[in-house]
Formats: C-alpha cells, structure tokens, sequence
C-alpha cells in the first residue's frame, strides 16, 4: 500500500508541473526598477522554484516506487516548503502583493502541498511487509 503513496507522490508533482506552466501560469509583467531596467516579479522566481522541486518530488517519487521503499519525512518537508514558497514571509519568495494570475497559482500550490504532506504522514499509519525506509 506504502508504494502506491509514492505514485500518488509522483501524479501530485506532474499535477504541480503542470499547473505552474500551463494550467495556471503566473504573471509575465516586469518590474521597472530606478535604472531603468526590467526585472521579472517575484511570482516568476516562485515559479521557477516551484517546478525544480515538482521535478525532484517526480523524480524520489519513482524511484521511491521502483525501490519500494518510502521516506514518509522527505515528503512532510517536501510538502512544507512547497506551501512555505508562495508566502509572503521575509524567508519566502511570495507572489504579487496585488490580486493578479499569480495568486491562483499559489492557491494550486498550497493544495498540492497540503496533500503531499498527508501522503507523507498517512505513511506513518499504513502497514506494508514489503516495504522498507530508506
């Protein structure tokens, strides 16, 4: 059973890839800045984030699942920092502070996070002879 949790690990960070670049992409406006050029908002830098770590959450997750094997821990902290990004803390990226695209970006982002980090504490209470932790 602990092996179809990393699948649906892998299916959540497709989902996210795909819903940051395509489904609901954030904003493409630049920021002027005083000298004169053009810098991308801050939206585009949690993108950008966002999908390196949907790649290495697709990529553990497989072989994860191949392995059959689980880290019930790396996904929590997965989980936690993908719904960290998009805050608008002083240790976060953040998006536009005004209602724009990125804002339903971010939503996408904190649900995928917070179902990730479900998979990763529902590993805790499954049982599964064949699987071991890494």
């Amino acid at each position: 059973m602990k092996k179809y949790v990393n699948l649906l690990n892998a299916i959540l960070g497709a989902i996210l890839l795909i819903a940051v670049k395509y489904i609901s992409p954030v904003c493409t406006g630049k920021v002027l800045l005083q000298s004169g050029k053009e810098m991308p908002m801050r939206c585009h830098y949690t993108s950008t984030a966002v999908i390196l770590i949907a790649i290495i959450l697709i990529a553990l997750s497989i072989e994860l699942y191949i392995r059959k094997a689980h880290l019930p821990i790396t996904f929590i902290v997965l989980g936690l920092i993908l719904f960290i990004i998009p805050l608008d803390t002083p240790f976060s990226i953040g998006v536009c502070m005004k209602p724009m695209e990125c804002h339903s970006t971010a939503l996408w982002i904190k649900i995928i996070s917070g179902i990730l980090i479900l998979s990763g504490i529902s590993t805790f209470f499954l049982k599964d002879e064949n699987s071991k932790i890494v």
